[in-house]
């Protein structure tokens, strides 16, 4: 024993977090394998995946109502589970307990098998970013790394989820960190792809969607993928403010009862299914419906878009546990699919591939409710791996998120954590990591009896974050030195806390708007 210990073999830091990585890879990948088999077992139970029968509504009045009294008990368990976490990761540096994992995966697969138009996404993410905190702490006692760790877990969590590592690795960068740092790509690009190719192993599935490949048969075609862009554009800013009206609407009249107005949501949900076998659940099978180009009339693609609108919208607003993502993929495609239709109507040409323009949409509407561009053109591309479709995907994505921007700042998750009385860290506050002290330190010198130590000097490509850190030392009563790096000697400037701010001001990152 003693010879062991001797030779034993001692793991630097950055060993540890390697290995770290694969294993949360691993951990999320088992996770979204184990929640969408356990909800798919209740809702095949409950028979709640197609149109709904009596024991159906009976089933998943009793799911809700137990999923109610747990979100009754734990209110942090109410919504997606996102903003939760990325809360979590602002203030308590990635902590997330057992129990509050535990318990979103408890209320999740309860609230999505009895049929609610949600999707498992979210809180896949979220439980997900649980388990990765759970190891984490565990292996360091670092901030830093446990951040890191969870950061991880969330893009391993999605990777899992859709089978598309790159996007979730994008989506990560892009909503949860809120920044393209490299230095965080290579380990949330390793955690993915462990948790995909885990997930891919045990569901024995390649991709929740079908892979098929289209072209672009006419340029005057880009046209019309323009206007679904627009149309996009101006369709996902009305489902956001249909959500956050509804999430108004309950706050004043049910104040704090959630099980009446959730039971409403599955008795919407399950008359909504008399309409349409397919517009309970996530919304997959109509999407791989669509994008094989299977032909449904258009009078019932209208109802079915309508009705989806509807249900997924006043279901998310309530604050139930299921993922905005999915259901917007779906009247992405509906609305893709109906323009489709319109163009190959306007334009005479019989070749035009309605999965196309369904495919097309899914991203475009995406862009416009997420707030997410990059994600939603590399999880559409990855979804094909067919070059084809990127310009017309391209074209149709930056029309919409720009549109949806001039009406609405900033993604749904930020406002749906307003109306709940919460302020989510904003991507300028993350932008303290990427500001370079070179951009707003003060060209001014000073003489020094002293020579001055490490605490009180930083160098001009180092981050506004470190110069904060820094100046919480000296309790911000006075500036640090900013020196060459090539040569410590030469003093550049000074910068201190009043100089920051001034620099943000400047910078115009204090503004809002409203919806």
């Amino acid at each position: 024993m003693l010879m062991f210990k001797k030779y034993q073999p001692h793991f630097s830091s950055e060993q540890k977090f390697i290995f770290s990585t694969v294993v949360v890879g691993f951990a999320a990948g088992l996770t979204a394998v184990a929640i969408e088999r356990s909800f798919h077992l209740l809702a095949h139970l409950a028979g709640t995946i197609d149109t709904f029968s009596i024991k159906s509504f009976l089933f998943g009045s009793f799911y809700i109502v137990l999923a109610g009294l747990l979100l009754k008990k734990y209110p942090t368990l109410i919504g997606s589970g996102i903003p939760r976490t990325k809360m979590l990761l602002a203030v308590h540096h990635g902590v997330i307990s057992f129990k509050e994992a535990l318990g979103k995966f408890v209320v999740t697969i309860l609230t999505l098998a009895s049929g609610v138009p949600l999707g498992l996404e979210a809180p896949t993410i979220s439980i997900s970013a649980g388990v990765g905190s759970i190891l984490g702490q565990k292996i360091f006692h670092n901030p830093k790394r446990l951040k890191d760790l969870v950061h991880i877990a969330c893009s391993a969590g999605i990777a899992a989820a859709f089978n598309t590592p790159i996007a979730a690795v994008i989506f990560t960068l892009e909503e949860m960190i809120g920044n393209f740092n490299a230095r965080s790509l290579g380990p949330v690009l390793i955690g993915s792809l462990v948790a995909s190719v885990t997930a891919s192993t045990f569901s024995g599935e390649n991709s929740i969607f079908i892979v098929t490949s289209y072209k672009l048969g006419h340029p005057t075609e880009l046209l019309f993928y323009l206007g679904l862009g627009l149309a996009c554009g101006l369709g996902g800013p009305l489902f956001v403010k249909n959500i956050i009206g509804v999430k108004k609407l309950s706050k004043r009249i049910f104040k704090h009862h959630l099980i009446t107005p959730m039971i409403m949501g599955v008795v919407l949900t399950g008359l909504f299914s008399l309409y349409h076998p397919l517009i309970p659940g996530s919304g997959v099978r109509l999407v791989n419906e669509l994008l094989a180009g299977t032909s449904i009339e258009t009078e019932v693609l209208i109802g079915i878009v309508l009705l989806k609108f509807l249900a997924s919208a006043f279901c998310y607003g309530l604050g139930m546990s299921g993922g905005i993502l999915l259901p917007t993929m779906v009247i992405g495609a509906v609305f893709g699919t109906l323009w489709g239709i319109l163009a190959a109507k306007i334009l005479g040409y019989s070749d035009i591939q309605s999965g196309a323009y369904a495919l097309v949409g899914i991203g475009a509407f995406l862009a416009a409710v997420l707030k997410t561009p990059f994600t939603s053109i590399v999880l559409v591309f990855e979804m094909t791996r067919d070059y084809r479709i990127v310009l017309p995907l391209m074209i149709a994505n930056l029309v919409a998120w720009l549109l949806s921007e001039k009406q609405i700042k900033g993604s749904i998750y930020e406002y749906m954590s307003k109306l709940d009385g919460l302020e989510l860290p904003t991507h300028e506050e993350n932008e303290l990591h990427v500001i370079q002290v070179g951009m707003v330190y003060t060209k001014e010198t000073r003489n020094h009896e002293k020579p001055f130590g490490y605490h009180q000097m930083i160098y001009p490509d180092q981050t506004v974050s470190l110069a904060i850190d820094k100046l919480k030392k000296y309790k911000f009563e006075q500036s640090l030195i900013v020196v060459n790096r090539l040569n410590p000697r030469e003093q550049l400037g000074l910068i201190n806390l009043q100089d920051i701010l001034d620099y943000l001001k400047k910078q115009g990152h204090n503004d809002t708007n409203e919806p």
